[in-house]
């Protein structure tokens, strides 16, 4: 069977896509087969998230926790979508890659917290009266001075008033007259505080040189602020049956000057949690 001229011309027209056929962009030609696919949209990878690192814990205070440096966390990146053009073929369209996710910041250091047991920075002056040298009874005055950048906390504080004693008689010690905490937060013979009955006194083995034994002047509670003091205490030591005991033989004493007060008389030792924080002790 023979075909007819036209027909032979239409085919041969379609196959090369028709007269404005455009295979690089994939525009439909008037009568096309299938066009080329369009290109494919780049794919761009996500920026990674910043990695924070932890901020580290401050430095506690006196006696207080240090705080804990707070964890930082790097954002995940998002990968941006690629768009291909479309053709009129096939759609050329990729997905954009997914950004890596970024690295999770390093905790802060746990902050050091300030030792409760010990009174790092305190400063004080242990000022002392002698207000009579007679041999009945030690009268004498005591006043605690904070000179120091920290704040004295009283509850863990004591002083000790040593001295020498015939091992024989038994010791007491009254509070007469204090100015800002009165004898009701001093620990005294003469003033009994709830939890704190008497005051304590500890025998020096081996006696040491002009002591041979201490007793402790403590207040309950309280504190002493900076550049402030105790105000003046006034006690007294003596045996309870109030037979003579001089002071001439006493480390702390010091009675060559009644009434004279003494800018730190450095022979009253000073301590916090049981720790020698001022004075000197006997050798």
């Amino acid at each position: 069977m023979r075909l007819a001229p036209a027909f032979i011309l239409a085919s041969a027209l379609a196959s090369c896509g028709g007269p404005n056929a455009n295979p690089a962009t994939g525009d439909a030609g008037t009568n096309p087969q299938t066009g080329n696919g369009g290109t494919g949209g780049s794919a761009t990878t996500g920026a990674a998230g910043s990695s924070m690192t932890g901020t580290a814990g401050a430095f506690g205070g006196t006696g207080t926790g240090g705080t804990t440096g707070a964890a930082g966390t790097g954002a995940a990146g998002t990968g941006a979508a690629g768009t291909g053009a479309a053709g009129m073929g096939a759609a050329g369209a990729a997905a954009g890659s997914t950004g890596q996710a970024g690295t999770t910041g390093a905790a802060g250091s746990a902050g050091v917290g300030g030792d409760p047991t010990t009174c790092a920075g305190c400063q004080i002056s242990i000022l002392y009266t002698c207000q009579d040298p007679n041999t009945d009874q030690a009268t004498f005055i005591v006043e605690i001075k904070n000179v120091g950048p920290t704040i004295l906390l009283l509850k863990p504080f004591v002083l000790r008033y040593w001295y020498t004693i015939d091992p024989t008689k038994e010791q007491e010690l009254d509070c007469d007259t204090a100015q800002k905490f009165t004898c009701d937060y001093i620990v005294a013979n003469n003033n009994q505080v709830m939890g704190h009955p008497n005051p304590t006194f500890v025998p020096v083995v081996p006696p040491r040189a002009m002591a041979n034994e201490y007793v402790e002047i403590k207040i309950i509670q309280g504190a002493i602020d900076v550049g402030r003091s105790s105000g003046p205490i006034q006690l007294r030591l003596h045996n309870k049956d109030f037979t003579p005991r001089p002071q001439t033989n006493d480390y702390s004493a010091d009675c060559a000057q009644p009434g004279q007060q003494h800018v730190d008389s450095g022979k009253i030792t000073a301590y916090f949690n049981g720790k020698l924080i001022a004075g000197t002790e006997p050798q």
